[in-house]
C-alpha cells in the first residue's frame, strides 16, 4: 500500500496455460493504458463501455440508470453527493418528458466514450440558455460542426429548464397530441393560456390541469412545444 510519496504496485498473474477471453483482454488492456493517478473513472466507464450500457437515453437501458432514467439518475446522484456534503437540498420541480425522440450522441460524432457522457452530464445539468450555449460552444470547438441529433438534445434540456420555471410538471407525446400537465402553482399567464386553447384547433384544458394540444410531426415538436412555453409564461416568470 501506497504512503505518502511511497507508490505502490499490483501484480497481476495470468496462468500462461489458461485461454483469455476478449473481455477479459480488454479489460487488461483498459487497466494498463488508464494507470495515472485519478484514473478510475476512465477505467470505469471503459468497462461499462466493453460490458454495454444499453441505451441511456432510450427505452433499452439497464441497471439503477434504467429505473429512473438518465436525467432522474443524475438528478438523485447530485442529491445525494449534497447531502453527503451536509449541504442543503436544491430545491427543484420534477419535470418528466416523454416525447419518443432519439437523443443519442451519434458515436461517429463523438467517439470516445467518457467524452459523450460528460457532454451528456453538462447538457443535462445547465439550467438555463446561456449554460447551454457555452456547451455547445464548447461541443463544436472540439468535435466540429454537430449533427441534428446534439440540436436535439440541446433544445430538450432547454424545454425541460423552461418547464421547470414554469411549473410544468410532465409532458408527453402520443397519438398526434402533446400533453402538459401543470402544478397548482404553476407560474402561467392565464389569460394567455384561455387564448391559446381559444386559437388552437383540437386544443383542450381539463379540469385537472393538463393542455392538450395538437402536436407536430417528428422533431419539430421541441421548437413548438418551447414557443407555447415562451408564450404561456407569465411576468413573474421571465
Amino acid at each position: 500500500m501506497g504512503r505518502s510519496d511511497r507508490p505502490a504496485s499490483a501484480y497481476l498473474l495470468i496462468d500462461e496455460t489458461l485461454p483469455l477471453s476478449e473481455t477479459a483482454r480488454r479489460r487488461l488492456a483498459s487497466i494498463q493504458e488508464f494507470c495515472d493517478l485519478g484514473a478510475g473513472f476512465r477505467i470505469a466507464a471503459k468497462d461499462l463501455e466493453i460490458r454495454g450500457s444499453g441505451n441511456i437515453l432510450g427505452g433499452e437501458q439497464s441497471g439503477h440508470i434504467a429505473s429512473v432514467g438518465f436525467e432522474t439518475y443524475l438528478q438523485l446522484l447530485e442529491e445525494t453527493m449534497r447531502e453527503i456534503r451536509g449541504e442543503e437540498p436544491l430545491a427543484e420541480r420534477a419535470v418528466t418528458l416523454s416525447l419518443g425522440i432519439d437523443l443519442a450522441i451519434p458515436v461517429e460524432y463523438v467517439a470516445d466514450e467518457n467524452w459523450r457522457m460528460m457532454i451528456y452530464k453538462k447538457i443535462a445539468r445547465a439550467k438555463d440558455d446561456a449554460a447551454l450555449e457555452e456547451t455547445q460552444r464548447e461541443v463544436v470547438d472540439r468535435f466540429g460542426s454537430p449533427p441534428p441529433a446534439v440540436a436535439r438534445l440541446v433544445a430538450y434540456s432547454r424545454l425541460r429548464a423552461r418547464a421547470e420555471r414554469l411549473g410544468v410538471t410532465s409532458i408527453t407525446r402520443q397519438a398526434g397530441q402533446v400533453h402538459l400537465r401543470f402544478a397548482e402553482d404553476a407560474r402561467l399567464d392565464a389569460e394567455r393560456l384561455l387564448d391559446l386553447v381559444r386559437q388552437t384547433r383540437g386544443a383542450r384544458l381539463s379540469p385537472a390541469r393538463v393542455l392538450t394540444l395538437p402536436s407536430p410531426e417528428g422533431d419539430a415538436v421541441l421548437e413548438r412545444l418551447l414557443a407555447w412555453l415562451e408564450e404561456l409564461g407569465s411576468q413573474e416568470a421571465a
